[in-house]
């Protein structure tokens, strides 16, 4: 069901490109502690669903989970986005699971894996974050 834009042989669809910006902003943003910049990436009525099955509804009640993060476990916090896989479900919708890492200083210093499904939808020329969920990733199985 993966729908793609032409591109010339060898180089990547054009929404995987305008997403590694996204990306590019949200990294930023999320280091920043920029919550309202942050915020901004999502479409209005996004949904957000946190590692504890925890909903958040709208951006409005996102942005205001941010700021409390930022201000707390967050404050200083980096982050790096790793997408393993995207599909085009149409022109104006790609779902994407990846790896996010959220770091913080230390000594040592500390981080954490989340594995995620987000969807996209490009609104206009812009692409928002519609729908987000965060899980702990399983553990590698033993080698046999």
């Amino acid at each position: 069901m993966s729908s793609q834009t032409a591109s010339p042989p060898g180089s990547p669809p054009a929404f995987q490109v305008e997403l590694q910006q996204f990306d590019t902003n949200y990294t930023s943003a999320f280091d920043a502690g920029n919550a309202q910049a942050l915020a901004a990436l999502f479409a209005e009525d996004a949904i957000l669903m946190n590692t504890f099955g925890h909903i958040l509804l709208g951006r409005s009640a996102i942005a205001a989970r941010l700021e409390e993060a930022f201000a707390g476990p967050f404050q200083g916090a980096t982050l790096q986005i790793t997408p393993h896989h995207s599909t085009a479900l149409s022109e104006h919708i790609v779902v994407q699971q990846g790896i996010s890492r959220t770091m913080r200083k230390g000594d040592p210093p500390d981080y954490r894996d989340l594995a995620y499904t987000k969807v996209f939808v490009r609104q206009g020329t812009v692409w928002k974050l519609a729908a987000a969920q965060f899980a702990y990733p399983e553990p590698n199985p033993p080698m046999a």
